[in-house]
């Protein structure tokens, strides 16, 4: 996986390597949960629905999406279920990486601010 720190306003090795970091634990958690819905029907939703794992609010409708045939409020559930899901893949992947759990959160803060993002975990 390539990174351009230059396009991120950020040119400092540090930063992108924190920025690879967190970017690799996110894949391996997205990775896991693919694996949790490995069913055909499972399959198909979390693939209509991942576009938006990562993204607050926005468009929730699209041909995948409007295929699964879920009323508005069986899809805000399904994606409220399946951001859970993958929320608690991330902090399994964290707690993978610290030898204290006590330091969990503060690694979740972290894997946030390299990502530039309040949504993760």
């Amino acid at each position: 996986m390539r990174y351009d720190a230059a396009a991120a306003g950020d040119d400092s090795p540090e930063h992108a390597f924190e920025r690879r970091w967190a970017l690799e634990l996110l894949a391996r958690a997205k990775a896991r949960l693919q694996q949790d819905h490995a069913t055909p029907a499972k399959a198909s939703l979390r693939a209509a629905l991942a576009p938006l794992l990562l993204t607050p609010g926005g468009r929730t409708r699209s041909p995948a999406i409007a295929a699964l045939g879920l009323s508005d409020g069986a899809l805000r559930v399904a994606l409220h279920r399946l951001r859970g899901q993958l929320r608690e893949r991330i902090r399994d992947e964290v707690a993978q990486t610290v030898d204290d759990p006590a330091d969990i959160e503060d690694e979740l803060r972290a894997l946030r601010a390299a990502l530039g993002s309040t949504e993760v975990a």
